[in-house]
């Protein structure tokens, strides 16, 4: 099994939002998009969306009663 990193070998970037929810921080970085070109950058969040909407079939899928992975729901 492989070992977890540690919190020094984390690569951080600038902390650009922080937000409060209940006792719970949340701080959005720029780490995965500050070397990027604007491309690279829409790329990113493209991919960050086509994953979002597969995971919204495959729950969908499932509370409709599919109870199977189709290879057409995951597209």
């Amino acid at each position: 099994m492989k070992k977890r990193s540690s919190r020094k070998e984390i690569q951080r970037g600038n902390i650009v939002e922080e937000y409060m929810i209940g006792n719970t921080t949340i701080k959005i970085d720029d780490f995965y998009f500050r070397d990027n070109t604007p491309e690279q950058n829409q790329a990113i969040i493209n991919n960050f969306y086509a994953t979002g909407m597969r995971i919204h079939k495959l729950q969908f899928a499932r509370l409709a009663g599919i109870g199977h992975c189709d290879s057409e729901v995951l597209q």
